[in-house]
């Protein structure tokens, strides 16, 4: 079964997962995979905030990505439809409000300022889900029935329907009512109570809330969650750039904006910290093609603010190759294969590691999930055979599972040969040592809450994947892909849960060793005489950072 079968069960599972009463539920902080203190490195995580993302777009195509039918199975498709955009309409009020823009946070890391208590965030973050209610029971009082789109939306939000499910999952079903607004007494009541009795829609509420901190406490948060005790010496956090082809919005915060944070914030964990952060720069070829300057961005991110790679995602609408024969989106620039080789041909000679979104999922229109293929990485490495490519999202096996079928775009189907199984042959066949894949947010095999016998069945793909593909278990990486895996169930033990899926899989001791940092070391150019090493270690070096914590790599 696939994830988004399961949300309905999983949102009835966590209502037990919290304490009662509390005001907000964070998660305890995980348990370690590997006990002799080996460099864990997490290749696949995100720090970004609200104002690094297009709202709008990143809501409706990223977060929610595939859920629309799916959210409420209980209701018609209109019904579905109208509540679920009721929904979109609310977290993209919530995140248009309160986040720091890279500037602004640029500015506190400059100049030394502590980040805000937590005390002080959560009130914060509840006043802004309460003024985020108000405007939701304000546009409730004035929209009965369906007739009239809202913009923007193919079916009108039902901002009433939103209303009465957000009073039912705070526990307070007579806090909505049609006939008289709500307080801010009430609202603040009701925001109050939502984050303390988790649902379904709490869950994504959570999301959002989180994506409202500034980027520090967003890597300290998944520090504590994820990297207690030391688990995680090295995270390599990326940025999404996909504004062009959502279409709907922009970010407020542009891109040399983030790159300047990330960079000061990579000096703030490194000095007051036992973790290491290098970030891999976003890269949109629509971008580069229509001259905005892409690829200059991307030089600067890596050989002077100790960004260590370059994150593309496919699925907004283009392929890793081939892209002078495929149908864009109206407005898209000609040249946007050109703007990739010239990408590739610029990593290939400087020996800088690309990472890509490779799931058939979260793509900006119908059938652009196929866009994600790893057959379309195979063509470019034909031709750039040198790159350094980790392609995320491994271990699904979707294609040789039984799926349930879009109901809105068929051309999103899975169908053919498994993804998995084209990267095998890929590294394999054609000798792709520098090809790698990440095992990043596998919430199908590593969740308590699936049907196990999905599990088994991807703990059989992955032996198979092994001893055809790669016996040694060179080219598997650890991920979590944080924050977005923030929106599930038990996330914070996901490390320890994959290794218990891996060692039942019958992946050794030293093979998971590999996977958690070894081949990540290989993949990034961190051994003795890699040149992604000797640009860290100038950089370290530059910034009065002690660089000695590479020497964990020389091996």
């Amino acid at each position: 079964m696939k994830r988004r079968d399961l949300l309905w069960l999983l949102g009835a599972a966590a209502a037990v997962s919290a304490t009662p009463g509390c005001a907000r539920w964070r998660p305890e902080p995980g348990r370690c995979a590997l006990e002799n203190r080996d460099p864990v490195i997490d290749v696949h995580c995100h720090f970004f905030n609200a104002s690094d993302v297009p709202v709008r777009g990143f809501v409706e195509y990223v977060a929610l990505g595939e859920l629309r039918e799916e959210f409420f199975p209980r209701a018609t498709d209109v019904q579905t439809k109208g509540l679920f955009n009721g929904l979109i309409a609310f977290l993209v009020d919530i995140l248009s409000r309160g986040a720091k823009d890279a500037a602004t946070e640029a500015r506190r890391l400059r100049s030394g300022q502590p980040l805000e208590s937590a005390s002080t965030a959560a009130q914060r973050k509840t006043a802004i889900l309460a003024d985020a209610i108000q405007e939701m029971d304000r546009r409730a009082r004035g929209i009965e029935t369906f007739g009239r789109n809202a913009k923007g939306f193919d079916v009108e939000p039902d901002y009433p329907a939103l209303m009465e499910q957000l009073a039912r999952d705070a526990g307070t079903p007579q806090a909505f009512s049609r006939s008289r607004s709500l307080s801010r007494v009430d609202a603040l009541g009701l925001a109050t109570d939502l984050q303390g009795q988790p649902s379904e829609m709490q869950r994504y509420i959570s999301f959002a809330l989180l994506l409202l901190d500034d980027r520090e406490a967003i890597a300290r948060e998944y520090l504590r969650v994820f990297a207690p005790k030391g688990c995680v010496s090295l995270v390599t956090p990326s940025f999404l750039d996909m504004e062009n082809w959502l279409g709907s919005s922009s970010a407020r915060s542009r891109l040399p904006q983030q790159i300047e944070v990330m960079h000061l914030l990579q000096l703030q964990i490194a000095r007051t910290t036992d973790l290491h952060m290098h970030s891999f720069v976003g890269f949109d070829p629509w971008r580069a093609a229509a001259g905005g300057g892409s690829l200059t961005l991307v030089k600067q991110a890596v050989l002077d603010c100790g960004f260590v790679g370059v994150k593309l995602y496919p699925p907004m609408g283009f392929q890793a190759f081939g892209n002078d024969k495929i149908k864009f989106p109206k407005g898209a620039p000609k040249g946007i294969e050109a703007a990739l080789r010239g990408l590739y041909a610029w990593c290939e000679d400087n020996d800088v590691p690309i990472m890509a979104h490779a799931e058939n999922s979260l793509g900006s229109l119908c059938g652009y999930g196929h866009r994600a293929s790893p057959a379309w990485w195979r063509k470019a490495l034909d031709g750039f055979p040198n790159l350094r490519v980790n392609l995320a999202h491994f271990g699904g096996f979707d294609e040789l599972r039984p799926q349930p079928p879009a109901k809105e775009c068929r051309e999103n189907d899975f169908s053919g040969k498994a993804w998995e199984f084209i990267i095998g042959e890929t590294i394999r066949v054609d000798g792709r040592d520098n090809l790698f894949a990440d095992l990043g947010y596998l919430y199908e095999l590593t969740s308590p809450e699936f049907d196990d016998r999905a599990r088994s069945e991807i703990r059989g793909y992955l032996q198979q994947f092994q001893s055809r593909y790669d016996p040694d278990v060179r080219h598997l990486l650890y991920g979590t892909d944080w924050t977005m895996i923030a929106k599930e169930l038990d996330n914070n033990n996901y490390m320890a849960r994959l290794g218990a899926q891996l060692t039942a899989a019958g992946y050794t001791p030293e093979q998971q060793q590999n996977i958690y940092w070894r081949n990540a070391a290989r993949y990034l150019g961190l051994g003795k005489t890699d040149r992604t090493r000797a640009r860290l270690h100038d950089y370290c070096q530059n910034h009065q950072i002690d660089a000695g914590w590479l020497s964990a790599f020389d091996q």
